[in-house]
Formats: C-alpha cells, sequence, structure tokens
C-alpha cells in the first residue's frame, strides 16, 4: 500500500468521498504552490478550484459549485477573508474556512475566527502546519458525518411507519419528517403476493440490503398493496458521480439476486430505481419514478427503443450543452429510468454521460477559438457551458495538451 493510500484508510466508507477544496488568494503565485501542495499530501483532497477574491469564489459556489473546505488569504480586493468567512457563516454553513494571514493581520483573523473560521495558518504557509489544519478538519468532517449518518438510522428506525406512509401518499408533509440534506435513492423491489416463501422473501431482504450497502447506508420499507408484496430499500450516499456508478453496480447485483430467487417462468419479480435526491419532500416523487420503471421494464427494452431512447438524449444534449446539464435532469424530462439510461448511455457511446459532455464542450471551444478571434477567452468559457474559467483552462489543457490561449496562438500561425 502506497503512503497516499494509507492516508486514505479512514476517510471512505459507504457514504464517503474526496472533500473538496477550494483556495482563494489574490497571488496567482501562493494558489499555484498552495495547489502543489495539496496535489503531495496523502489526505482524501480534490481542489475544484483556485479563486482570486471573495467576490470571484462566491459567484462560483451560487453557479453551483460545491466545497466542504476552503483555504483563504485575509487581505484581498474586492471581497477579504472575513467578508468571505461572514458570507459562508450564512450562506454555506457546514463549510469549514482555514484562515492564513500575517502577524500584523491579528484583527482580521479575530473578527474571521468570531465568523466560525476552522482555523488559521500564518503566513508563509508551512507544509507540514497546513497538513496538520487540513487533517484535523478533516476529522471534524468525518465525525460529522458519522453523527449525521447515525441520527438517520435513529430518526429512520423510530419514524419508519411514518416515512413510509409519506412514501406513499397515506400521509400529508410535516417538518418532523425531514431526514436532512443527504442524497438518497430509493431501489423498489416487487412481486405478486404469496410468490415468495418467508424464507425467501427474507433472504431477498437480506441480500438486497447487503449488496446496497457497499455504495452507503440503507434502511429498508416494506411494501404491501394491490396484490404485490416488496421492499424499497432507501439508499443513502455521497453527491458525486463516483456513487452515482458504485449505486448502478450495486442494482445490477440486486437484480441478479432477484432473479435467482424467481423461477424462470415467474415473470411478477419487478425492480425500479428512481432518481437521486436531496429533499425528503421528494420521497412520494421518488416512490412514483419505482413505479413508472418497472412498468418500463417489464420487460427489457428492445434495441430499437434503446436506440431511439439515446438519439433522443444525445440530440438533446448537443442543443442544450451551454446549460448547466445532469443526466439525472435529462431522465426526468423524457421519463426514463435513470439507471437503465445511464447503463445504456456508457454501453452505446463507450464513455459515461460527464466524460461525453465535458468533451463536446472543449470541441465546440476549440472550434471558437479556430473561428472567430475576437471573443474573449472568459466569454468562450461561458458560451460553451463551463461555469469557471480556471477549471475550464485546467480540463481544455488535459485535453488537447495546451491551453486555450496557446491553441488559438497555434491555430493563428498554422501549426
Amino acid at each position: 500500500m502506497t503512503e497516499k493510500e494509507k492516508g486514505m484508510e479512514g476517510y471512505e466508507d459507504g457514504l464517503g468521498a474526496r472533500y473538496r477544496i477550494a483556495i482563494v488568494d489574490d497571488e496567482y503565485l501562493v494558489r499555484k504552490s498552495l495547489r502543489k501542495m495539496l496535489e503531495e499530501m496523502d489526505l482524501p483532497l480534490s481542489c475544484v478550484g483556485d479563486y482570486s477574491d471573495g467576490g470571484e469564489f462566491t459567484q462560483a459556489l451560487e453557479a453551483g459549485v460545491k466545497v466542504e473546505l476552503v483555504l483563504t488569504d485575509a487581505v484581498m480586493p474586492h471581497m477579504d477573508g472575513v467578508a468571505l468567512t461572514r458570507w459562508l457563516q450564512e450562506k454555506r454553513p457546514g463549510v469549514k474556512v482555514i484562515f492564513f494571514s500575517g502577524h500584523s493581520e491579528y484583527d482580521l483573523l479575530r473578527e474571521a475566527l468570531k465568523h466560525n473560521a476552522f482555523d488559521y495558518i500564518l503566513k508563509p504557509v508551512d507544509r507540514k502546519n497546513l497538513y496538520a489544519v487540513l487533517k484535523k478538519a478533516i476529522a471534524v468532517l468525518e465525525e460529522e458525518k458519522r453523527q449525521e449518518k447515525k441520527d438517520i438510522r435513529q430518526f429512520l428506525t423510530a419514524n419508519e411507519l411514518l416515512i413510509a406512509g409519506y412514501m406513499k401518499g397515506g400521509i400529508p408533509w410535516h417538518e418532523s419528517l425531514d431526514m436532512g440534506n443527504l442524497p438518497y435513492c430509493l431501489v423498489h423491489v416487487r412481486w405478486d403476493t404469496d410468490t415468495l416463501s418467508v424464507q425467501a422473501k427474507n433472504q431477498l431482504q437480506e441480500e438486497g440490503k447487503n449488496l446496497l450497502a457497499q455504495v452507503g447506508f440503507v434502511s429498508v420499507l416494506e411494501d404491501k398493496s394491490g396484490g404485490k408484496d416488496g421492499f424499497v430499500f432507501l439508499v443513502f450516499g455521497a453527491e458525486s458521480e463516483a456513487w452515482r456508478e458504485g449505486l448502478e453496480s450495486a442494482v445490477r447485483q440486486v437484480e441478479a439476486s432477484v432473479a435467482g430467487l424467481f423461477p424462470e417462468a415467474d415473470k411478477s419479480a419487478m425492480i425500479g430505481v428512481s432518481g437521486i435526491f436531496t429533499e425528503t419532500e421528494k420521497l412520494p416523487l421518488a416512490y412514483e419514478q419505482t413505479l413508472r420503471a418497472m412498468k418500463k421494464e417489464e420487460t427489457v427494452y428492445p434495441e430499437s427503443s434503446q436506440s431511439q431512447m439515446l438519439s433522443q438524449v444525445l440530440s438533446y444534449i448537443r442543443q442544450n450543452y451551454r446549460e448547466t446539464l445532469t443526466l439525472q435532469d435529462i431522465s426526468e424530462k423524457y421519463n426514463y429510468n435513470y439507471a437503465y439510461l445511464s447503463r445504456v448511455f456508457k454501453q452505446e457511446t463507450g464513455t459515461p454521460f460527464i466524460q461525453y459532455l465535458t468533451a463536446l464542450r472543449i470541441e465546440k471551444a476549440k472550434e471558437l477559438l479556430r473561428t472567430d478571434k475576437t471573443v474573449k477567452i472568459s466569454e468562450i468559457c461561458d458560451q460553451v457551458g463551463f461555469l469557471d474559467q480556471n477549471y475550464f483552462s485546467r480540463i481544455f489543457k488535459k485535453t488537447v495538451g495546451m491551453t486555450p490561449q496557446s491553441y488559438r496562438v497555434n491555430h493563428e500561425s498554422g501549426e
């Protein structure tokens, strides 16, 4: 096991993911140095971007960028570190802010700590000090996550019947039913009543729960209605593409388990998977999605239907790549089952949705760089659907092998 792998131990569980961190400083060389330090640390961190001041960073957050940690300088133009900390306390209270400042900026530091900055580091930033503070912040985030997971377990145990009743439309919404903001998904298995023995039913519940527990915390709600028996597996996870892919893999294993329990002649067993939600109020919608998914997947989609579905989705992506797009939103727009659409998309295009969308946006950016010499790179970034110019430039360089500006210059010179 490498040192980096050792550093990851204990940080990731079914709900876990790499923690997203942003750097905010008006000096480019400082941002570059901090990025390099982060990349070399054996900590589960992913830098989502670096920003020249608090104003630029808050705009990115409002545009959809998400973080758990922020490294910010004290003194910056437009919005300094204290103003940023105050803004985060009000708008993103869960974010941990780590301040770095000079000895002469003690008043700013004290003000930031008053507004719940997590910790501070004196300039110049020392690698060991930064590592220690980040490790402490990650430990706090992990403990908060464990507590949230524990709270959800206790809440669901105490309110299982109420949650199931609300999910199926039997009782109205009330704030006391709120499960928090962890992403969740429903995996719904149904079959004709009396098809399974008690032993087989218990086996299905246990196997389904264990398989889905590979990717998150699972609660099982029993579902009996309309001459059907069933289980609704309520799966909580992390907001990431990796979790979505892990969930899809676990669902396929559940499908195999269900197929093994039912005789081939018995076609009553059906599985429906919802989209991914964070609001408890959307639970009835998630439940309805599983029922609609079952109706579509009673028989496997014929190849012609798969082709038509993919053609429709690809056409929509090409027309709307400039907008904020997710495969879940597209699946809901056309009333497709998300898990099935994701599987077919990757199978037919050879790449996951997010990689396909990114590649398309880069190709459109290259076209604009070649054909329109007057448009600014920041405008091209907006026109092709990237929310942050720094991120756009990094992805462009990683994909094309040079920066957008270099690509434009090379094309102008005929290279």
